[in-house]
């Protein structure tokens, strides 16, 4: 998966790791984020299925916090499009969390352990899209697993300030996820 190569002791701040995560989809920090805050990746993973509970997600398990598949224990992730929404709306209500899903990219300066600074890129393309039914695409998150395909947990705002949001899930063609989601966003 995608990763932003992590060297043991390395240091950096926790805004740098979540804009790796949700910019690059960095799944290593993912893993540092989780031990951080949890201990192992496993108690983070109950903490993240206990928030999703509480938010009404009822179709939600999670395995670890970079989503990617964890089959070796038959254990899966396991989510729906109603889900991933109410998840995307309550995360967006977070200041922190809308800045950071809208960025294009962000750049990590040299670490104690890399001499360059990292420059992340986001993979989620309809943050350059324009349409006539909307004003500004708002975020907000890509996804893709050999097994869960393409998708994409969209936000979209029109000139008159609503904003919705899109969750398209299992699309074969990753470009297609783009297209699925604008349409989608341009049809609500």
């Amino acid at each position: 998966g995608s990763r932003i190569y992590v060297i043991e002791g390395e240091e950096f701040t926790v805004e740098q790791l979540l804009y790796a995560l949700m910019v690059d989809s960095a799944n290593d920090a993912a893993v540092a984020l989780a031990k951080k805050i949890s201990g192992t990746v496993e108690e983070f993973a109950a903490l993240m299925n206990k928030r999703a509970k509480e938010l009404g997600a009822e179709c939600t398990n999670f395995v670890n916090p970079s989503g990617m598949d964890n089959t070796a224990d038959g254990h899966l992730h396991v989510s729906s499009a109603y889900d991933l929404a109410l998840m995307a709306r309550h995360a967006m209500t977070l200041p922190e969390f809308r800045e950071i899903v809208k960025k294009t990219y962000y750049r990590i300066p040299p670490t104690n352990k890399h001499d360059e600074e990292i420059f992340l890129n986001t993979s989620n393309k309809l943050l350059f899209s324009k349409s006539e039914y909307y004003t500004e695409v708002t975020g907000i998150k890509t996804g893709y697993t050999d097994r869960a395909l393409a998708n994409l947990v969209s936000s979209a705002r029109d000139e008159s300030g609503m904003e919705l949001i899109a969750a398209v899930m299992g699309v074969e063609r990753y470009n297609d996820v783009f297209t699925y989601s604008q349409e989608l966003l341009e049809y609500g």
